[in-house]
């Protein structure tokens, strides 16, 4: 039986240890999605893309039920005013935008088109509650600025222990 010096052993455990994937998932003791194959983190630029492709794509929703709002009233005289004119309208449309797209598919416009998705820090889907809190944490004030930092993780990720990955399955 051979024994490995102290500097060895150091070395070959930092050769193993990928200090970027994320965490095993100790609570859950779930696998991988695809065992055997380490999760790729999104890099930042790609995470970065995302936000403003994601902007883009709710701005396209917003514009969209401005004119279904504009059709309403030119056909049935029914003015919706009262609803969309709230400030907290912007607000359900954009949660609604982050929460239905990730829900259904773990991927909303720019993570399909960036090749990402976001799944729980054990490497499995995220389950719904992980995507509803997700979604909710987005509107804390400086969340965005929470990436900028390479160390560890945003907030919205890292609250809702969830992360985005690149899909190797497209």
């Amino acid at each position: 039986m051979t024994q490995q010096s102290g500097v060895e052993s150091q070395a070959t455990s930092m050769e193993e240890r990928n200090p970027y994937a994320p965490s095993a998932g100790v609570l859950s003791g779930a696998e991988p999605v695809e065992p055997g194959m380490a999760m790729e983190l999104a890099s930042r630029t790609r995470r970065f893309l995302n936000l403003l492709i994601d902007l883009v794509g709710f701005f396209l929703v917003v514009i969209l039920i401005g004119v279904a709002n504009g059709l309403a009233y030119a056909i049935f005289g029914v003015d919706p005013q009262w609803l969309v004119a709230k400030p907290g309208f912007i607000y359900a449309v954009m949660f609604l935008y982050y929460f239905l797209g990730e829900a259904l598919t773990g991927k909303t416009l720019a993570k399909w088109i960036t090749r990402t998705v976001v799944v729980a820090e054990s490497g499995q889907p995220a389950q719904w509650w992980q995507l509803l809190f997700r979604s909710a944490y987005r509107f804390v004030p400086f969340d965005a600025f929470s990436f900028l930092p390479k160390s560890r993780p945003g907030w919205h990720d890292r609250w809702s222990k969830t992360r985005v990955v690149m899909d190797r399955r497209s």
